[in-house]
C-alpha cells in the first residue's frame, strides 16, 4: 500500500486504483489450451462486494475527519493474441483487480490502494488514507444507495460471452484478406486485443456506481515488398464495444487499408530535393 498527501486528480485515482492481477502467457504450443477458456465462464466482471462493507470503509477513512472520501473497485479480464507469419506467436489472458480509498481535506489529498480486495485491506488502505484528515473538521458521510445511470456506451455483443474460437476466426480473415491484396504484399502481422473493466464506485456523499467497460484493439500491419523498396502500412481499429465491432467493420477490411497503405507507398516517388 502507498499514500500521498497531495493532490490527484480524479483520472489518476482511478488509473493508480488499478494494480496487481495474473498474466498467463502461451507458446504457439499451448495456445489452443491457453483459449480453451471461454467467455461464458466468466460471467461476472464486476467486483462482488457487500455495500455494508463499502459503507464502513468510507466512515473508517473519513474517522479523523476530511470533507470527502469514495472507494474504487476495478477487476479487468483481459485477452491479447498475435499472429506473425500466418501463425499465431502469442497470446496473454490476464485477470487483475484492486482497490484504492481517496480522502481529500481541504487541499489535501490521502490516497492508498490494494491489489486484493478483503475487509482488512480495505480497512487498512482507509487508515492510510485518512492520514492527512486528522485534526480536520468530521463530515459524516450519507448512507450510499445505489444509481442506475444510463450507459454511454451500447454493447450487443458482450466480449465475456465470446468463445475464443471466433476471436481466433477474426485474425485468420484478416491475415487472409491482406495477403490476397496484392502479390506483393509479403507478410501481415497482427494484434488483437480485448479486456473488459468491471468497476465499482462508492463515496462519502451517498453514491453507489457500478459499470462494465469494454475495450477492443484490432491492429494490422502489411508487409509490401517491390524491386527495390519495401513499405509497411498500418491500420487500427478500436473502440469501446463488444465484439459487434467486426460486423460493423469487417477483419478483412481492416487488412485491406493495411495493405492498400503498403502498396501506395511502395509506388510512391521520394519528394525533389530542394534546389
Amino acid at each position: 500500500m502507498s499514500w500521498m498527501d497531495e493532490f490527484i486528480p480524479r483520472r489518476k485515482f482511478l488509473e493508480l486504483s488499478f494494480k496487481g492481477g495474473l498474466a498467463l502467457a502461451a507458446t504457439p504450443a499451448l495456445l489452443s489450451q491457453l483459449l480453451s477458456c471461454r467467455g461464458s465462464e466468466i460471467s461476472q466482471v464486476k467486483p462482488s462486494i457487500d455495500p455494508q462493507l463499502l459503507q464502513q470503509t468510507i466512515a473508517y477513512a473519513l474517522r479523523n475527519g476530511g470533507d470527502f472520501a469514495e472507494v474504487y473497485l476495478e477487476n479487468r479480464i483481459s485477452r491479447r493474441i498475435v499472429m506473425e507469419e500466418s501463425k499465431f506467436k502469442s497470446a496473454v489472458f490476464g485477470i487483475s483487480q484492486g482497490a484504492g480509498v481517496r480522502v481529500i481535506s481541504g487541499n489535501k489529498t490521502g490516497y492508498a490502494y490494494t491489489e486484493e480486495i478483503n475487509e482488512a485491506n480495505l480497512r487498512r488502505a482507509a487508515e492510510i488514507a485518512s492520514t492527512i484528515a486528522r485534526g480536520s473538521k468530521k463530515v459524516p458521510p450519507q448512507n450510499i444507495k445505489e444509481t442506475t445511470r444510463e450507459s454511454f456506451i451500447t454493447v450487443e455483443v458482450p466480449l465475456q460471452e465470446i468463445a475464443d474460437k471466433k476471436r481466433l476466426e477474426v485474425i485468420q480473415r484478416a491475415n487472409q484478406a491482406g495477403l490476397d491484396y496484392d502479390p506483393r504484399i509479403k507478410m501481415v502481422f497482427i494484434s488483437y486485443y480485448d479486456e473488459i473493466r468491471g468497476r465499482v464506485i462508492a463515496n462519502s456523499e451517498g453514491l453507489l456506481v457500478q459499470d462494465e467497460l469494454p475495450l477492443l484493439f484490432f491492429i494490422v500491419q502489411t508487409l509490401a515488398v517491390g524491386d527495390k523498396n519495401r513499405h509497411l502500412g498500418r491500420e487500427r481499429l478500436s473502440r469501446h464495444s463488444g465484439f459487434e465491432m467486426f460486423d460493423e467493420v469487417s477483419p478483412e477490411e481492416v487488412a485491406r487499408r493495411a495493405a492498400r497503405e503498403s502498396i501506395a507507398m511502395l509506388e510512391a516517388e521520394e519528394c525533389p530535393a530542394g534546389q
